[in-house]
């Protein structure tokens, strides 16, 4: 007899959990730490409705995690900001020891602002190439000279103009070049952008203006929901098609081995809404090696239960570093890595990219 994780996780839900259990143990199964616990949560999908309310038992064999502190009104009942008000984010990069927002994306064959002179020169490990823009370069950009803003740390700087940025790193030879990258191919060839230079903060993730902040979550202490968003988490599809490129690829070992979990729960600043994010990723060890990353999205509701809203496998988001609600719209985007750690991408929850601090690598990662 031999079950596999996702229909054990399956069964830790159902009435008939115990005897389950007890035969998944017998097989010598490894069950995550978590899925043995009495209490839980109940969990419902999107489209079902809470369940209709019974008599209480006199003994209830399974007792319902208290529910996380009641939420006040919804975000359908608290109005979204208008445009103008709606908190912005910029990504951050660090040139020459100078903070700088990246303000807009130049692709490889897009026309160049009028700038002046250039520098180059080692940076972070890399290389950088910055020259500032002329005066009449990039007029939609003007305005943001002068504004103060607030990076995810809390520094506070100004603005105080802006600049033609470019940044590779790696081996010239792998960039099909027989010499060392001259300031024409770090332009060329570098992660373009046109951005603004701050007055401090050299070396945070993000900023903000200091008039819009970014709504940050609150976070809270409930093991009980988090275990419940694991366990529906490893019951998922999604969870088990991605179990199943770990064991076509024959590895030593096994996934959970590997597997790395974090829950976090979380209460919305404005909304008060309190959802619980199940993060599970394999990072590859070594060329070729499966890799996946899965984000659960769970609304806790006044009931203690769970809602999924999304379990969704992000393609290009390994770590989650920062949390935020960029737009004010009651839903969270997220700040992370991808494979390398080289590029910094901010994403929804359901992993749509929405911007990306690109750093192109040059050389082979294995």
């Amino acid at each position: 007899m031999s079950l596999s994780l996702g229909t054990l996780a399956s069964s830790v839900i159902q009435p008939r959990r115990a005897s389950l259990i007890l035969a998944a143990m017998a097989t010598g199964l490894l069950v995550l730490p978590g899925l043995l616990d009495v209490r839980t949560v109940p969990i419902r999908r999107q489209a079902e409705s809470p369940p209709a309310p019974t008599p209480a038992p006199a003994a209830p064999a399974v007792a319902t995690a208290p529910a996380a502190s009641q939420p006040t009104p919804g975000p359908e009942a608290a109005p979204l900001p208008s445009p103008a008000e709606r908190p912005q984010l910029w990504l951050m990069t660090s040139v020459f020891d100078h903070g700088y927002l990246q303000l807009e994306v130049l692709p490889q064959d897009s026309a160049l602002p009028d700038h002046g002179p250039a520098t180059t020169g080692e940076n972070d490990g890399g290389r950088a190439y910055l020259a500032p823009l002329l005066p009449t370069a990039a007029p939609a950009w003007r305005g943001i000279i002068g504004q103060l803003v607030v990076t995810d740390s809390g520094c506070q700087a100004r603005v105080t103009s802006l600049a033609l940025v470019a940044r590779l790193t790696g081996d010239a030879a792998y960039a099909g070049l027989s010499h060392d990258f001259t300031p024409d191919d770090l332009r060329d060839q570098g992660g373009r952008m046109i951005a603004a230079r701050l007055d401090g903060c050299a070396h945070d993730r993000y900023a903000h203006p200091a008039a819009a902040p970014v709504l940050r979550p609150e976070p809270l202490v409930r093991p009980a929901l988090a275990r419940a968003a694991r366990r529906a988490m490893l019951a998922s599809p999604t969870t088990t098609a991605a179990i199943a490129k770990w064991t076509e690829a024959a590895l030593a070992g096994t996934w959970q081995e590997q597997v790395r979990w974090s829950e976090q729960v979380l209460r919305h600043p404005r909304t008060k809404a309190t959802w619980v994010l199940s993060h599970a990723h394999l990072s590859p060890e070594d060329c070729g090696t499966p890799t996946f990353s899965l984000l659960g999205v769970f609304r806790v509701g006044d009931d203690g239960a769970l809602t999924e809203a999304s379990i969704t496998e992000l393609e290009d988001l390994l770590t989650i570093d920062a949390i935020v609600d960029v737009d004010g719209d009651g839903q969270f985007e997220l700040l992370g890595t991808p494979w390398l750690g080289l590029d910094r991408v901010l994403t929804r929850s359901d992993g749509t990219e929405l911007d990306r601090l690109s750093l192109p690598f040059y050389g082979c990662p294995c």
